[in-house]
């Protein structure tokens, strides 16, 4: 039996399965990844700091000046077939599959998932930077068609509702990621290098006599028993496993 047999095969056993994602499965889509070989962060180091909650409160036109062109981006993007097929499994297949994503681009939710963790947040809408005060702002409301964010209203300073470098996780959302995990029967792990804490401990919480599949380009230091790796290209690996779901 082949690698590819083996893991096709552990997917139609599965009827809980939690699918990590990191923005290896993006770079299809056109978004790049941030930590790969050529990722954003690699080439420029400076995003760390200009990509902070400290840079977005002392100097926001900095901040917005970039992530102006990355909602860009992100816009442009459209699902490919690795988000497709996650959402595929779980509509036609009869799987219970929640996605725990890093990601902030919505690409699994506008694929059709219907459970989606993100635990990073996303860039769908934006809060007032001021925590205490209430008011949220659909991104088209705030995003004009040349993609300018108006990041001042009612004269104070919004924010995307991301997780920015600098703050914590939402505990609730990686509470029921946690919760997920120690129910599945099945753990896939894709595009994700699982360096950065605490997205890369989530494995850890699962039993490690569930099998976990990765899939990425570069086989990541997972420090875990029972574990299939599958290195490549993320949509043409799941789009063989697809067909041998048979």
């Amino acid at each position: 039996m082949d690698t590819f047999e083996k893991v096709s095969n552990l997917i139609k056993d599965a009827k809980n399965i939690v699918v990590i994602t990191g923005a290896g499965i993006s770079t299809a889509s056109g978004i790049p990844d941030y930590r790969g070989e050529h990722g954003v962060y690699v080439i420029d180091p400076g995003l760390f700091d200009t990509l902070s909650i400290r840079t977005l409160k002392s100097n926001p036109e900095k901040f917005y000046d970039y992530f102006e062109k990355m909602l860009s981006g992100i816009n442009q993007a459209k699902p490919n077939a690795a988000h497709l097929l996650i959402a595929e499994w779980a509509s036609k297949r009869g799987k219970n599959i929640t996605v725990v994503t890093q990601n902030i681009d919505s690409l699994h939710t506008r694929a059709g998932s219907n459970d989606v963790l993100e635990l990073h947040g996303h860039a769908r809408s934006f809060k007032y930077l001021n925590p205490y005060k209430q008011g949220v702002f659909p991104a088209n409301e705030v995003v004009d068609e040349t993609g300018t964010i108006a990041y001042k209203q009612d004269g104070d300073i919004i924010r995307p509702c991301v997780v920015l470098f600098g703050e914590m996780l939402n505990e609730e959302d990686f509470l029921e990621a946690e919760y997920k995990l120690s129910k599945a029967d099945l753990i896939l792990v894709l595009g994700t290098s699982l360096t950065v804490y605490p997205f890369s401990g989530l494995v850890n919480y699962s039993d490690e006599n569930i099998p976990l599949v990765v899939i990425n380009k570069e086989i990541p230091p997972v420090l875990r028993g029972n574990v299939t790796f599958l290195e490549g290209d993320i949509v043409e690996i799941m789009e063989q496993l697809n067909s041998k779901l048979v």
